[in-house]
């Protein structure tokens, strides 16, 4: 993984967290493919479990940049925000599992919750008509594979999730992007 650098701006916390997130996910499709009691799974879950340093690197480099540009950002620039910070939790949730059979998710219960709310949060601002200034993201042509959405962290939730109500929640806002 890259260095993740003290101060960064939308765009690299946008490329590095896309990134992690791809390799992430490449193991944990590598995990359900193998069988859960062999060497290569304890492979794949210790492999994963190196990104959680990183993951929180990126946390700490991504909070000093919203505490300075958050009062300046567009709504757009804002709803990336909160697409990245869904797709944090949703990969921190990945690299931090212990196991293949009975992973305990209830810990993860408060990262479901902020998910599901981050979600709520860009999709009902959606319904409302944005005023503000067109952003650079809104000008830009981005391939829907090379950009985060919230229907990754969302699967999550619903794939993981003990608490019904979450669950149900975020299968309807999943709908919603669908």
């Amino acid at each position: 993984m890259p260095a993740v650098r003290s101060s960064c701006n939308l765009d690299q916390a946008h490329a590095t967290l896309q990134l992690c997130s791809n390799k992430l996910k490449t193991h944990f499709r590598k995990l359900l493919e193998t069988d859960p009691a062999s060497v290569e799974a304890l492979s794949i879950l210790t492999e994963m479990r190196r990104f959680r340093p990183w993951l929180e690197q990126w946390e700490k480099a991504f909070s000093a940049f919203l505490a300075t540009a958050m009062p300046t950002l567009a709504q757009p620039e804002v709803k990336k925000c909160r697409v990245l910070k869904a797709n944090h939790l949703s990969t921190l949730i990945l690299a931090s599992i212990s196991g293949v059979r009975d992973v305990d998710f209830e810990p993860f219960m408060a990262d479901f919750k902020a998910i599901v709310g981050l979600a709520a949060a860009i999709l009902d601002a959606e319904t409302t008509p944005d005023v503000s200034p067109k952003s650079a993201w809104d000008k830009r042509e981005v391939a829907p594979t090379t950009t985060m959405t919230l229907a990754d962290p969302l699967r999550v939730v619903v794939s993981c999730c003990t608490d019904p109500m979450v669950r149900s929640r975020a299968a309807r806002l999943l709908q919603r992007i669908s």
